[in-house]
């Protein structure tokens, strides 16, 4: 799947806004958690800026979503 967002800055921002997780509570809660990564690589802190324009954003074992920022 993916995913189109614009005007976002952190990676809790990109979660809400492809629709991943329902609010940025429960996005800051799954990352201090250990349950994102970004291309392969976990995501621990939960400030952590957007990578790139384009990047695979992992939630968990089972939610794979290609991110393209504009």
């Amino acid at each position: 799947m993916t995913k189109e967002v614009s005007g976002v800055a952190t990676v809790v921002d990109v979660l809400v806004a492809a629709g991943i997780a329902k609010s940025k509570v429960e996005a800051r809660r799954l990352i201090e958690q250990g349950g994102v990564s970004v291309d392969d690589t976990k995501v621990a802190d939960v400030n952590m800026p957007v990578p790139a324009t384009e990047f695979v954003l992992h939630k968990g074992k089972k939610v794979h979503v290609k991110i393209l920022v504009k």
